[in-house]
């Protein structure tokens, strides 16, 4: 049994996950004392030595960037064993986006837009990368009667500079991450064109998929060179669907800058955007309270 195994079992923690070669673990509940969350790499025989490697490189950037990175929005790092192989944080209240049994009202829908928005304003200035912003690493917190985003799994993230000379523009399988929240360059690894563009393809991705119950573009090619043309051919009926839904009003041209396939196209200025959807979330909660 791993050494993982016999902390989780003697303190009678709750595995949550097991995704190839790492595994998560969190505390039970308890009034007044936060919740837990032990992320470990699973090194039994079963694993191939790159699968392990690859855990223990992302456990040791998680750690990297929480240790650097302190927001309430972001999981809090308690402590990180010698090695880098068992990575203890506190696990952030709430529910994944992915989990919502009810579709989200449009002041929430807004309001996670807003905030991931944010993220990726702080990302750029730092010059870093998510990598993988998805529902289901995105955690809706609710404190009294208003809800916020944060993020989670921060395993994939890259420092921009480092990985453009650590990689090159150099093409490869299929990057990490969900395929569906992911633009075109990630896919197809080109760590030249890699930057602040991916995240915030990812975040018009997760808007996207909350207002129309599905991700933006269909991505079922296992060939990495027919993924670019297959998003460009997607792209026109992505604008109709956005321009049909006539709720979006103003935001439709926006969300539609967010998702450009042509990362050089894709909104850089969030400053404007992140502005007017403050104005809107205020006018939202004035005619909700009147």
């Amino acid at each position: 049994m791993r050494p993982a195994d016999v902390l989780a079992c003697a303190y009678g923690w709750r595995r949550t996950k097991s995704d190839g070669a790492c595994s998560a673990w969190v505390t039970s509940e308890g009034e007044g004392v936060p919740r837990l969350c032990l992320k470990a790499v699973n090194a039994g025989r079963e694993r191939r030595t790159h699968e392990i490697d690859k855990a223990h490189l992302n456990l040791l950037k998680e750690a990297a960037f929480l240790s650097q990175f302190s927001c309430a929005a972001f999981p809090r790092l308690v402590e990180v064993d010698r090695d880098g192989t068992c990575l203890l944080m506190e696990k952030k209240v709430g529910y994944p986006l992915s989990r919502c049994e009810q579709p989200l009202s449009r002041l929430c829908r807004l309001t996670v837009l807003r905030d991931l928005l944010l993220f990726a304003q702080r990302f750029g200035v730092r010059g870093v990368i998510h990598r993988d912003i998805k529902p289901r690493n995105i955690i809706i917190s609710r404190a009294n009667a208003s809800i916020r985003a944060c993020l989670i799994d921060f395993g994939s993230m890259e420092w921009v500079s480092q990985a453009r000379v650590d990689h090159g523009p150099r093409r490869s399988k299929l990057g990490n991450g969900k395929y569906l929240y992911q633009p075109p360059e990630q896919l197809l690894s080109l760590y030249d064109r890699l930057g602040t563009a991916a995240d915030i393809f990812a975040i018009g991705a997760t808007f996207f998929a909350l207002e129309f119950g599905q991700p933006p573009f269909r991505n079922n090619e296992a060939n990495p060179r027919i993924v670019l043309a297959s998003y460009a051919r997607q792209e026109n009926q992505v604008w109709r669907t956005i321009v049909a839904r006539k709720s979006l009003e103003w935001l439709a041209e926006y969300l539609f800058a967010l998702l450009r396939v042509d990362s050089r196209l894709r909104l850089s200025d969030l400053a404007e955007l992140v502005g007017k959807l403050n104005v809107e979330l205020v006018r939202s909660r004035w005619r909700t309270e009147a």
